[in-house]
């Protein structure tokens, strides 16, 4: 069998959803300035990873700093130490160079992900010392400034990290929104952000995200009467939809959330521990299964 060119790969990912369209043409792009250069473009690998390592050592010595002086600083000053560390990451990724290629795309985009949280914790901070809200608003309040800002920055780059920051921060506002609501039931957050979950799955070009965030709330679900079926069918219903559509990344995920999901809702249901190992042994054999037919049928189409 001969093997693929990488070009027909790029699209086979796109049609598949591993990659967005965005993701290929940032692909195709960098490929066409390695065959005009000849090179493998080392030194924006090497820049790129230590920009990575000296972010990581920045952020660690900051979270020390701060631990020690949080207590003695005012409101304003913690306002405005916020306001900085988000306009330096947003700033910083709006100013990376397009010459830097797929590398500067991969840098905005993490820059960009940080100044979406770090702007989320800020907007929490303004919630909670300087309108006094606690709970559930301040949660709603710092979720949906991220989703503006995210949205935001997703629509000027289309890169996963930023579907993955507005994914999370939709999903947290729906919870958080049904959590302010009077006499709910503790469990109903958690069930809107499942919703979110399974409405990303179902419309968003990059199915992984949306399952992570419903399996990871599937899992939150379990114990109650309601609940545990839920999860059940939840991790049941994506190990399918991950076998059908061949997606190996999405049948990982799959797999993992039902070895947690699948023994919890046997032992709500059954006494003993037999029942839970002969659950287990029966999810494992159809994941194997599943995963012989997904490598098969991928096998299949591509000789």
């Amino acid at each position: 069998m001969a093997e693929p060119e990488l070009t027909d790969l790029i699209v086979r990912w796109t049609r598949n959803g591993i990659i967005t369209a965005d993701q290929a043409d940032d692909i195709r792009a960098d490929l066409r300035a390695l065959e005009e250069s000849g090179t493998t473009r080392g030194p924006s690998i090497v820049a790129e990873t230590l920009g990575y390592l000296g972010g990581a050592i920045v952020l660690a010595g900051l979270g020390l700093l701060l631990g020690l002086l949080w207590g003695d600083l005012s409101s304003t000053a913690r306002l405005a130490f916020g306001g900085l560390v988000t306009a330096v990451l947003v700033g910083a990724g709006a100013a990376i160079p397009p010459a830097l290629g797929a590398a500067g795309v991969r840098l905005r985009a993490v820059l960009w992900l940080a100044g979406v949280g770090a702007w989320a914790a800020l907007l929490g901070l303004l919630a909670d010392d300087g309108f006094g809200w606690s709970g559930d608003g301040v949660l709603l309040f710092a979720s949906v400034g991220a989703v503006a800002l995210g949205g935001a920055l997703w629509s000027h780059s289309k890169h996963v990290l930023q579907q993955i920051a507005v994914a999370v921060a939709v999903a947290f506002t729906a919870g958080s929104a049904v959590a302010i609501l009077p006499g709910g039931d503790d469990r109903l957050p958690v069930l809107a952000a499942w919703v979110v979950g399974l409405a990303w799955f179902a419309r968003s070009p990059v199915r992984l995200i949306g399952a992570v965030i419903a399996e990871v709330a599937a899992c939150f679900l379990l114990g109650s009467d309601w609940g545990t079926p839920l999860a059940l069918v939840t991790v049941l219903v994506l190990t399918a939809a991950a076998t059908l559509l061949r997606d190996l990344p999405l049948l990982a995920t799959a797999a993992v959330a039902t070895l947690i999901v699948v023994p919890v809702a046997i032992g709500h249901w059954f006494d003993g521990v037999l029942a839970p190992a002969v659950g287990l042994v029966a999810v494992g054999t159809l994941l194997i299964g599943a995963g012989v037919v997904t490598v098969r049928r991928n096998n299949a189409e591509e000789s």
